[in-house]
């Protein structure tokens, strides 16, 4: 047992030690220290005072900064075709982002479409043969029909008066015999028929039978046009229906951006039969940023003092996005890792997409309040108590506490500060002390990938007509190459006999199209438009077929990098269409790393390291243009995770020109990449070996003013090999002990 004496020596030796020691290695407690004291007698036991201290209960987690994403699907499974948009590029609302293999709807559409001109072409000849037909009927009916009513107009009165002398007989005098006014041959007391009219109805029966005959000639030419125009009408509009519905299931071949943005993610392994209902291509909006990090539940937000970000040193406050049960359990069932995700609130000009970030939950705090170590406080029937230190004696005295952390409890009453307690805590200090400074902190990704151009485009023989024969390449692998430069020279042998039957039949259309402007445009006007089409659909067949036989150079059909050249001897015969080189866009060119963790993200600025043409070191650079897990479904990422760096335009030629040696071979296939990730930059730095954690809580030693040393807790935001850095609770310019 330690008597009296010893136990009010104990805190002299103790706070001589604590003063004099400087701030070096801990001095080892006196063997006193570890002795277990029953029960205060008297004020021989060590004390510490009260304080004023920060209390911190908090949950940090790291997250990163992205962008808002949309992840679309088709509707259905279907035959992959190919991409219409590459990561990094910029799409617009309702761009292609990738598309169906289409051929055979394609196909089904070109032949709709043939039947239709076939229908529309026999129609209209048969159209323009009928009105042809019906011209001269037309003009003779018409005629008849002007003699008839020409004859209505001058017809003579059928029967003539009584005592008219008869057509075309001649006056007579009376004959012998005959007294004055007394009937003769040439006179009649009843009327007569008119021979006038009788030659009249000759004449208008003739012409009125011709013109009945021809007005019903023409009626059934009319009546089977009619008719005819009917049932193409109905038809017609029938096979219009059916190429609007297959042009609308193409369209639905193609999957389009819901928002203006960036592709952020492409499906993989869809070469051939994908599958629909399931995310193909992530659309990111770099203007809206989000913090995405590991799920927090709703309820430890809701319950939580405060939820705050730090990004770059500054504090930022956030909005929590719950997800909804049903997405929850979605997730899970496709074991898909679930993350929270917070939008910024107020400004959030310094933060930029891939930005690292921590989101801090403060469970609970007690900041500027009275607290004594936790093991100073004890219980009995009557609740806490601390023995404080009063004229030499030690005091039981009740207390009442509220929140602990690692080392402190909080006293809400019974205890001020600057009072006395009995404590086992004791200090030590050296003589190594540091100020803190705000810094930088973080780690660095390092890896080797691989040079792709994805956006390629191949280069045919450009020849249909004629027979085509290679001469020479112009153009090596890995060249850099502008749009209409000659990439191989080759020779064409012309077709004239295919050319000059196809100017034969071109003049006998235009001498057909001539023939039917004579019968009438406006009759004619769908017979003229249609052969139109078929004078102008063998004007282009000939000059085409005129600028085959001329060509001698193959040209490259846009600015790019030559990623692949297929060797062909010289006049060596090329069949059609036959690949000779692709060329790549080098304005997506990649390099591609894998990224086991899901480090990377979009954003992330990266340096390219690689061995330029002199056999020098050189340094590029690029942007990463892909998501990480933290912003993409499982769906969207490949096993394992890979992220896309788009090299900056400056450096792609530079970087593509070092890929083969003068042999062909590859000896620059892997770039070295380094990116800095976690990076924190702005904050309070702390040296790992002066801090003391207990519990999940951190803490320093800090200089007091007078002299004296003090712990004082601090929210770590995370650390690296070397440091610490504060998200709260520290200042700069604090003098701290290293341990």
């Amino acid at each position: 047992m330690v008597t009296g004496k010893l136990r009010r020596l104990f805190p002299v030796l103790l706070c001589t030690a604590v003063l004099l020691g400087g701030c070096g290695q801990e001095t080892p407690e006196p063997a006193m220290a570890q002795i277990e004291l029953l029960e205060p007698v008297g004020v021989g036991m060590s004390y510490v005072e009260a304080e004023r201290r920060n209390l911190y209960e908090a949950e940090v987690y790291s997250g990163i900064v992205c962008p808002f994403v949309e992840e679309y699907e088709m509707e259905k499974s279907f035959s992959f075709g190919g991409f219409d948009a590459w990561p990094g590029e910029a799409v617009r609302k309702g761009s292609a982002l990738l598309h169906a293999d289409t051929e055979q709807i394609d196909e089904k559409i070109r032949e709709m479409e043939k039947s239709i001109a076939a229908m529309e072409e026999e129609y209209l000849e048969y159209a323009a043969e009928t009105r042809e037909a019906m011209i001269e009927p037309k003009g003779e009916r018409d005629r008849c029909k002007s003699i008839l009513d020409n004859l209505e107009r001058d017809k003579p009165e059928q029967y003539l008066p009584a005592g008219e002398p008869g057509a075309g007989q001649e006056d007579s005098t009376p004959g012998e015999g005959q007294e004055d006014g007394a009937p003769g041959d040439g006179e009649s007391s009843e009327p007569r028929e008119n021979p006038a009219y009788t030659a009249w109805a000759q004449d208008y029966k003739r012409f009125d039978g011709q013109y009945r005959n021809l007005a019903l000639s023409v009626d059934i030419l009319e009546e089977k046009l009619k008719q005819r125009t009917e049932l193409y009408e109905l038809d017609h509009a029938w096979m219009l229906t059916q190429l609007e519905q297959l042009e609308k299931e193409r369209s639905r071949s193609v999957l389009t951006a819901g928002m203006n943005g960036y592709v952020a993610s492409l499906g993989e392994n869809m070469y051939g039969q994908a599958n629909g209902k399931e995310p193909l291509v992530a659309v990111a909006d770099t203007d809206r940023l989000e913090l995405r990090c590991d799920y927090i539940n709703k309820a430890a937000v809701s319950k939580a003092e405060e939820v705050y970000a730090v990004v770059n040193g500054k504090r930022y406050e956030l909005e929590y996005h719950a997800l909804e049960s049903d997405e929850y359990n979605r997730l899970k069932e496709q074991n898909d890792k679930v993350y929270s995700t917070f939008t910024f609130l107020g400004d959030t000009e310094s933060v930029s997409m891939g930005s690292y970030a921590v989101i801090i939950v403060v469970k609970q705090s007690a900041r500027d309040v009275v607290a004594v170590p936790r093991d100073a406080v004890r219980k009995d029937d009557s609740g806490s108590y601390v023995y404080v230190v009063k004229d030499g004696e030690s005091v039981y005295t009740p207390v009442r506490t509220g929140m602990r952390d690692g080392l402190y409890m909080e006293i809400l009453s019974g205890v001020e500060a600057g009072d006395k307690v009995l404590s086992e805590q004791s200090l030590t200090a050296g003589e190594s002390r540091v100020k803190l400074e705000t810094g930088k902190t973080g780690s660095q990704f390092n890896g080797e990938g691989l040079c792709v151009y994805p956006d390629r485009e191949a280069v045919t023989n450009p020849v249909k007509y004629g027979t085509c024969y290679y001469v020479e390449r112009q153009v090596s692998l890995y060249q850099q190459v502008k749009k209409g430069d000659v990439l191989a020279t080759i020779r064409v042998v012309a077709d004239q006999t295919e050319l000059e039957r196809n100017e034969r039949k071109l003049t006998r259309e235009q001498e057909r199209l001539a023939d039917l402007k004579k019968l009438g445009e406006e009759e004619n006007k769908k017979a003229i438009a249609a052969k139109e089409e078929v004078i102008r659909e063998l004007e282009e067949l000939i000059a085409e077929m005129k600028a085959d036989f001329a060509t001698s150079q193959i040209r490259s059909p846009m600015d790019g990098v030559i990623t692949y050249v297929n060797e062909f001897e010289k006049e060596q015969l090329l069949p059609g269409e036959s690949v000779l080189f692709y060329v790549a866009n080098d304005e997506l060119s990649y390099i591609v790393v894998e990224d086991k963790n899901g480090q990377l993200t979009y954003g992330n600025r990266v340096s390219v390291f690689y061995t330029g043409a002199n056999n020098e070191k050189q340094e590029a650079f690029g942007t990463v243009v892909t998501l990480n897990h933290m912003a993409l479904s499982k769906a969207l990422l490949t096993d394992p995770e890979e992220a896309l760096i788009l090299v900056d335009p400056e450096y792609v030629g530079d970087i593509a020109g070092t890929t083969v040696d003068e042999d062909g071979w590859w000896h620059n296939y892997w770039y070295k990449v380094s990116v800095p990730i976690r990076t924190m930059e702005n904050v309070l730095l702390v040296p790992r070996k002066a801090v003391t954690e207990v519990s999940g809580s951190t803490y320093v030693k800090v200089w007091t003013q007078d002299g004296g040393v003090r712990y004082v807790s601090f929210i770590a935001g995370g650390s690296d090999g070397a440091n610490y850095w504060v998200a709260e609770g520290l200042t700069e310019g604090m003098e701290i002990c290293l341990e």
